[in-house]
């Protein structure tokens, strides 16, 4: 029983991002913007602010989209290219399509051999 449930617990643990993300999808669409354009935090301040009636946030907010985390998952949608491999590429100086990531990862630790 102890073995089931701590399977459950850590079979939640792994799915939860993912869970998360689809939240912020759906709220974005609720509150008519593009998902992935803003964080879950300025999805949240939006709601507030559209309760409230508050005109000023709003366009604040509204003018804030695509900052922080969801910049970058606006850019694996359109290169197809995670961030942290583009980034490793250029820390290797190689072309990011050239390899796959577990091969950056192997030439950054050959670079300490």
């Amino acid at each position: 029983m102890l073995k089931s449930a701590t399977l459950a617990v850590l079979a939640l643990t792994i799915s939860a991002p993912a869970f998360a993300g689809q939240g912020a999808d759906q709220m974005a669409r609720i509150l008519g913007v593009e998902p992935g354009a803003y964080t879950l935090s300025q999805l949240m301040d939006l709601d507030r602010a559209y309760k409230e009636d508050n005109a000023q946030a709003v366009s604040f907010i509204l003018s804030q989209g695509n900052g922080g985390v969801s910049s970058r998952a606006a850019v694996v949608s359109e290169t197809g290219v995670n961030p942290g491999k583009a980034q490793l590429a250029k820390i290797l100086g190689v072309d990011v399509n050239a390899y796959t990531l577990s091969e950056l990862v192997a030439l950054d630790a050959a670079r300490f051999e």
